[in-house]
């Protein structure tokens, strides 16, 4: 839009709206490390040079970094609406933070701490993530792609830009549960809109070299008519597009989406998320080092 500014009352619950929802939630889906998707976090398509599998936040598996196999309602059925859920064996769980690291993003009474990096890879063979595409549906978030734009023109894709909009595309588990045939149904699943502030942290929590400062972004929803949730739990993992409009005093269509993190905290007003340096200048080129 130009440099304008919008209420985001303009957009919520308007055919741009869905047309956004329509967009991301192709790229993603619940998880959990049970088959009971009533707990868990949410989790992105994504492929990376020669990795393939998912994206989320390391404290959604802190507990479960050994495990074999994640479930999702990854089967597709005719209704386009509605998943049956699947065991999916798993290679390796990919995460940057030390022992200490864990211990904290383990412990459930504590806040989340920004010493940590919070992003992590669930890598699957590439046959069986090709073969879960077809049975998803689903689209793949190219990371590498992504990292390429940011690095050729970070002064627009670095979250200090305050002309995007972020839209974070998540599943809250309140008041989700199990129909008789193990469909999961969910009441406040996103994508939920607001603008970013954005800070940095040290971290000290994550392997060296990568032990540096990390952006993060707090996202604050404002007065809203939307029923949110008063809990997102489940939200964690789920990914954050920055999102550019078209039009002279609204948004009336989509300029650019560029996906820029992922969920790592919530709470009842707002979340917070790692923003595009975290993900491609430190969480990405950790990937690199181990091949």
């Amino acid at each position: 839009m130009n440099n304008k500014t919008f209420p985001l009352s303009d957009l919520r619950g308007t055919d741009l709206a869905k047309k956004i929802a329509k967009k991301t939630f192709i790229y993603t889906m619940p998880f959990s490390s049970e088959n009971d998707l009533t707990f868990g976090g949410t989790l992105t398509f994504a492929t990376y040079k020669n990795f393939y599998g998912f994206l989320t936040a390391t404290h959604v598996l802190a507990k479960h970094l050994n495990i074999k196999e994640i479930f999702a309602p990854s089967i597709k059925t005719n209704d386009p609406n509605t998943y049956f859920i699947k065991g999916i064996p798993i290679k390796k769980i990919r995460y940057l933070e030390t022992s200490e690291g864990i211990k904290l993003l383990s412990r459930a009474d504590a806040k989340w701490n920004s010493s940590t990096l919070d992003i992590c890879f669930i890598e699957i063979d590439e046959n069986i993530f090709n073969e879960l595409l077809k049975e998803s549906n689903k689209q793949v978030v190219d990371l590498q792609k992504y990292q390429e734009k940011y690095s050729s023109n970070f002064k627009k894709y670095c979250a200090l830009n305050n002309n995007w909009c972020w839209g974070i595309v998540g599943f809250p588990r309140e008041q989700a549960k199990h129909d008789k045939s193990n469909i999961i149904i969910s009441k406040f699943d996103g994508p939920f809109f607001s603008g970013g502030q954005y800070k940095t942290d040290p971290l000290k929590h994550v392997h060296a070299p990568f032990d540096r400062d990390a952006d993060r972004c707090d996202h604050e929803f404002g007065t809203t008519k939307d029923v949110l949730p008063s809990n997102f739990q489940g939200i964690s993992g789920g990914g954050v597009w920055q999102i550019s409009f078209c039009g002279e005093t609204i948004p009336e269509k989509i300029d650019e989406m560029f996906f820029s993190g992922v969920v790592v905290a919530a709470s009842p007003d707002d979340l917070v998320s790692r923003g595009p340096e975290a993900l491609y200048n430190i969480f990405l080129p950790y990937l690199d080092s181990l091949y």
